[in-house]
Parts: structure tokens; sequence; C-alpha cells
């Protein structure tokens, strides 16, 4: 393993995305080479600032070098460009950490904090007494 102290901007991630059809075949795949740092920021784009979900995908790449994951209409399997960037857990914690406290520290210079949106349900119907 290199450098524990690795940033999300230093990880080189290889992308291969590809559409799926109604009935689960796939088509179009496209491959590029992206930073970690890029992947993180459209995860939390498209997931929410909170996703656990982004979480765990990022966490899951940087331990076993590579995820597939799956979307409605797609999928994407990523993998660490360089195997010698593979972590432990606690280390790969830290990094999605760090990557997330620059965005709050930019976030609070340059504007307000970000609006989390909340969906309240309304509570089922108690069923009817016969």
């Amino acid at each position: 393993m290199d450098s524990p102290l690795k940033t999300s901007h230093e990880i080189r991630l290889k992308q291969a995305q590809s559409s799926t059809t109604a009935n689960g075949v796939s088509t179009d795949l496209n491959e590029k080479e992206m930073l970690l740092s890029e992947k993180i920021d459209e995860y939390i784009f498209r997931l929410g600032y909170t996703s656990t979900h982004t979480l765990g995908i990022v966490i899951q790449l940087l331990v076993t070098g590579k995820v597939r994951v799956d979307f409605r209409d797609h999928y994407e399997r990523l993998q660490l460009a360089k195997k010698t960037d593979v972590m432990d857990r606690t280390h790969a914690v830290d990094l999605f950490d760090r990557h997330l406290a620059s965005h709050r520290k930019d976030e609070t210079q340059s504007g307000p904090d970000f609006t989390q949106k909340i969906i309240i349900e309304p509570p089922a119907p108690e069923p009817k007494k016969s």
C-alpha cells in the first residue's frame, strides 16, 4: 500500500458505464478515467450530501479496488487505476471524511449551508373495524 494520507484528488479511477433496457439488456459501454474526487462529488450531487450509499460505494471501492453500482437505468463499474491505492477501511473512511470536510469548509466560506430535503409522509389510515 502507498501512503495512507492520499486525498481523493490523488486517486484515479477507471469507470465503465452501461445503460440497461427494460428487459435487462445492457448497451452503450462507455469507459473513461477520472479522479475519485470527481466521482464522490457526482454521487453527493445525485444521491444527497448525507447519503450512506455514497459512503458505502467509496469505502468498498477503496478497500477492494473495484465496485459495481446499479442504478435504475444504467450501471457503473468503478476500479482503482492503481492497485497500490487499495487501503484498509480505517484509511478509506478517513479519506472520505477529509473530502467532505473540505467541501464543508468551502461552503461556509462562500455561502449558506446546504439545504436538506425532508419528505414527511402522512400516517397510514387506520383499518376500519367491522
